[in-house]
C-alpha cells in the first residue's frame, strides 16, 4: 500500500515514514535509514521521523548520528519521553554521564516516574 501511495505521489513523506518503521522492525536497518532519509526529505519537521531515524542508527551502532537526530527530535517536540530516555543512552554511550542524567531525569519528569 506504502508502494502504491508513492507511486501516485512520491513527495508522501508518511508512506516513507511508514516503510522505514517496517524495515526497522524487521531489523533491516539501511533499508529503514533510506526510508527514513527520503521522509526528510519532504518533511524536516516531524520529531517521530528524527527519532525513528535515531533508533536506526542506534541498531547500527551509529551513535554520534543517532545524537544528532535524537537532538533534532527534541528540539522539535520536546514533550517526547522516549527521545529523552534514548538520548540517556546515547550521552552514556559517548561517556557523558552528566548529559545521560540530564535526559533520564527529563524523562521521569515525563513519564512521572520520580
Amino acid at each position: 500500500m506504502y508502494q502504491k501511495a508513492l507511486f501516485s505521489d512520491k513527495k508522501y513523506y508518511k508512506a516513507y515514514y511508514n516503510l522505514g518503521n517496517i524495515y526497522l522492525a524487521d531489523e533491516r536497518y539501511s533499508n529503514a535509514i533510506e526510508n527514513y532519509n527520503l521522509a526528510l526529505k519532504y518533511n524536516k519537521e516531524n520529531p517521530y521521523v528524527h527519532y525513528n531515524l535515531a533508533c536506526a542508527y542506534i541498531k547500527t551502532a551509529e551513535i554520534k548520528k543517532a545524537k544528532s537526530e535524537l537532538i533534532k527530535a527534541v528540539t522539535l517536540n520536546n514533550n517526547i519521553a522516549e527521545v529523552h530516555y534514548n538520548l540517556a543512552f546515547v550521552y552514556n554511550k559517548l561517556n557523558k554521564p552528566k548529559l545521560a542524567q540530564t535526559y533520564m531525569d527529563n524523562y521521569n519528569k515525563l513519564t512521572n516516574n520520580l
